[in-house]
């Protein structure tokens, strides 16, 4: 059969010559905003999906998947080390519910220049939550770690904070995620509470 009978394919589409299109160029503000757009509808949608609402807090960092790891402490009464007694004593009276603070990065030395910056930046942090959570509008309290006077400057200080004067269900809510970070503290918060007393394994005794 010559080329000249052959019978044309009726789906075959008739062949055409493209054009190639020219890119689209985008500006970078263009491309900016589009990020931005995307961030905001994936941020929507993981507030929506999550199951702990705490992530929507605004200004903290959200709980990762499996949570924030544990903080293991050397013992059980280590967020008391080298606080003057008075102030254990001063902690101890305080009404529950109230909660021991460890800031990040904090190693405890000049307490008088630190202390006050601490203590603001915590009781802002925990108000935040607790309005945010429940709208629990009491004034939240801080005590700043007060080294005993034996203390010297190039030693070991203490590094706990005292957190009170807030509902039970914000001291629950800080509990359960245990660390919070914000722009202005990363912070671990403890059960305030020694149930047990020491076991004898826990005593060093010299050789």
């Amino acid at each position: 059969m010559s080329e000249d009978n052959i019978i044309p394919n009726p789906l075959t589409p008739p062949s055409t010559t493209s054009t190639p299109s020219k890119p689209v160029v985008h500006s970078e503000e263009d491309l900016l905003r589009a990020h931005l757009a995307v961030a905001e509808t994936n941020h929507s949608i993981f507030k929506l999906n999550s199951s702990n609402p705490l992530t929507a807090i605004p200004h903290s960092t959200p709980v990762p998947l499996g949570g924030f790891p544990q903080i293991h402490l050397s013992h059980m009464a280590q967020l008391f080390d080298f606080q003057a007694p008075k102030v254990i004593t001063a902690w101890l009276k305080v009404p529950h519910p109230k909660l021991l603070i460890q800031v990040f990065d904090h190693d405890g030395k000049n307490p008088s220049a630190k202390g006050p910056i601490f203590v603001e930046r915590l009781r802002k942090a925990i108000m935040d939550i607790a309005n945010f959570v429940h709208s629990d509008n009491q004034e939240v309290k801080v005590s700043p770690p007060c080294p005993d006077a034996t203390i010297k400057d190039n030693e070991e200080h203490p590094i706990s904070f005292l957190a009170y004067n807030f509902s039970e269900e914000t001291k629950n809510i800080i509990l359960s995620q245990h660390i919070w970070s914000s722009p202005d503290v990363t912070f671990a918060a403890h059960q305030f509470s020694v149930n047990t007393p020491p076991s004898s394994s826990s005593a060093y005794t010299a050789s």
